[in-house]
């Protein structure tokens, strides 16, 4: 359980700062297809390059059940990654990353009525604790959001927890030496035939190196922070998962402080303090919830 729980914070933390370099590239070029089809190939480049030094154990053996897996979540988390960025054009970084917190909310449904799971009272307690904790960051300061937007973080809601559901499974499959090493081998796979995917749009998209480069951050940090993520899952499962992921709730915020008070406000929108007070609060009831639902799992 404490590697699941590491490597949920590393990914929250990765997660937190890729938000952020997303919105610098949609700040230079305001594209989130583009940003989506170059930062796609920069990870699937890593991923191939990576993947002769990792073993996939016996992720193999049942090539049918895999290869369903992996169109899947492929397709789900193309329409994640667009739905998102769509979604940071109405909303910044910070509150659309403590947003995306109610994807808590979408995977604890998922996982009771769709596939028969059950959740006891303090876990459920955590969750909605963890809902109410993504609301309050939000709703602190005085933008207000638009239809399109919500709309956009709807699907990105959805979208993302069909991913997390078919990285979990994924990540099971492997059945490698240790959860560490089935991680970073899954998501070599996975985000290799991503970027593979990725190739022909190159022939419908600007050919820019400068877009290439400004890309890499994200890339880099969105790549790593799923390989975390898959330990997380393979670890945990889907939902315990997420709720450690939600810290990145509490890195968000500090993330986008810092940045307003050093003056980027391109990428973080400058509040009030007092407003930043509030989002710190409502971060810190999200690290109540991620105890409380940690406590409540052991004890099952």
């Amino acid at each position: 359980m404490i590697t699941g729980i590491l490597a949920g914070f590393a990914a929250a933390s990765l997660q937190a700062a890729s938000y952020l370099c997303s919105r610098g590239f949609m700040h230079r070029h305001a594209s989130a297809l583009l940003l989506l089809v170059y930062s796609q190939l920069v990870m699937g480049i890593i991923g191939l390059v990576s993947l002769p030094f990792l073993s996939t154990g016996r992720l193999f053996e049942e090539p049918s059940a895999f290869l369903w897996m992996l169109i899947g979540w492929l397709l789900a988390i193309s329409a994640g990654q667009v739905t998102f960025f769509q979604a940071l054009r109405e909303i910044e970084a910070s509150r659309l990353s403590s947003l995306l917190g109610l994807k808590i909310v979408v995977l604890a449904i998922i996982f009771v009525l769709l596939l028969g799971g059950r959740l006891n009272g303090g876990q459920i307690l955590g969750i909605l604790l963890s809902a109410i904790a993504a609301m309050a960051m939000n709703w602190s300061g005085s933008a207000r959001f638009s239809w399109r937007g919500i709309l956009w973080l709807a699907a990105a809601l959805v979208t993302y927890s069909l991913a997390d559901i078919a990285e979990t499974h994924l990540v099971q499959m492997v059945r490698g030496k240790n959860m560490v090493s089935d991680g970073l081998a899954i998501c070599a796979v996975c985000y290799g035939s991503l970027g593979l995917l990725t190739l022909p749009a190159l022939k419908f998209c600007p050919r820019s190196r400068r877009m290439l480069l400004d890309s890499i951050p994200f890339a880099f940090t969105w790549y790593y922070a799923m390989a975390a993520l898959f330990v997380c899952f393979g670890e945990l499962g889907t939902v315990f998962g997420n709720v450690i992921q939600a810290s990145r709730g509490i890195l968000s915020v500090l993330f986008g402080a810092a940045l307003a008070a050093a003056g980027f406000t391109a990428l973080e929108e400058s509040a009030p303090r007092k407003d930043w007070i509030r989002r710190l609060a409502a971060a810190l009831l999200m690290a109540v919830a991620i105890v409380l639902y940690s406590l409540c799992s052991a004890q099952q």
